[in-house]
């Protein structure tokens, strides 16, 4: 009877062993559980927080990219306005080329026209005043005057416009003077800085007029119209071309005017000659 109780009482042991180190292993592999749990959750904890620096690097690959070719855009931008800038420049600089060039064309064409005039009578005070109007409207002088030599080399006003004075203008010595000057080289003058232009004893410019290399007159500029600051290279252009044409018009005239008295001189001295009926020999 003691025998079975003791069995008994070591088959329960070993049953309660055998619990205890069921529920032992149930409890280890509960917590292996948990832990795996715990790592899977760390893992992909992980694996997200490596995506995103993944990601992130990429995002600053591109946004030096970025940078990189907004720099570049800047720098064509920054080209093309500097090429817009010289394009303007040269459009400017022909606008303003084409400008002179239509008003040089204007006054040429205007010059041909009062050369035709000047040419068109050999009336020596009409000529005189063409040469006026030509000096008044397309080389744009408010005073001037036209000085022609006589047979003592002096110089004596025949014509002007804006000279309060003519009388003290009126005869200039060869050498006196800017315009005597002029004259007796046979040079042109230019007075280059206007602001030393204080009154009509100074001429802004001096045009010879010439026949054959031999100077005849001067055309002396004293004073511009309001309007014009200065006289621009086609004005000196101009003056020189009314030079030659106004030089051979004004000694055309000079010549028919003194053919025409020694026309006048013989008609009178035939005149005075009686002739009878059977007629003069």
């Amino acid at each position: 009877m003691s025998d079975h109780n003791n069995y008994s009482g070591k088959l329960k042991e070993k049953q309660e062993y055998i619990i205890r180190v069921f529920d032992q292993t149930k409890q280890f592999t509960e917590g292996l559980i948990k832990e795996n749990d715990k790592l899977r959750a760390t893992l992909s904890k992980l694996k997200k927080q490596v995506n995103e620096k993944v990601d992130l690097g990429g995002l600053k690959d591109k946004l030096s990219a970025t940078e990189a070719e907004n720099a570049a855009l800047k720098q064509q931008l920054a080209q093309l306005k500097e090429n817009l800038h010289e394009i303007e420049e040269e459009n400017r600089e022909f606008a303003e080329n084409y400008v002179k060039i239509e008003q040089q064309s204007n006054s040429l064409a205007s010059l041909y026209v009062a050369s035709y005039r000047l040419h068109s009578t050999l009336i020596f005070s009409q000529v005189l005043d063409i040469v006026k109007e030509i000096v008044i409207n397309l080389i744009g002088s408010e005073c001037f005057g036209v000085y022609l030599a006589d047979k003592e080399n002096r110089l004596l006003l025949v014509a002007h416009e804006g000279l309060e004075d003519s009388e003290k203008h009126g005869v200039i010595q060869a050498g006196e003077g800017t315009v005597g000057n002029a004259f007796a080289k046979g040079e042109d003058y230019r007075l280059e800085d206007l602001s030393k232009k204080t009154d009509v004893e100074n001429p802004i410019t001096c045009v010879c007029l010439k026949i054959h290399d031999e100077c005849i007159g001067v055309i002396a500029i004293y004073k511009l119209l309001g309007h014009k600051d200065k006289l621009e290279a086609l004005d000196f252009e101009l003056c020189e071309l009314l030079a030659s044409h106004a030089a051979t018009a004004i000694y055309s005239s000079q010549l028919y005017s003194q053919v025409e008295r020694k026309l006048d001189t013989f008609k009178g001295l035939l005149d005075l000659i009686k002739v009878d009926e059977n007629g003069w020999q």
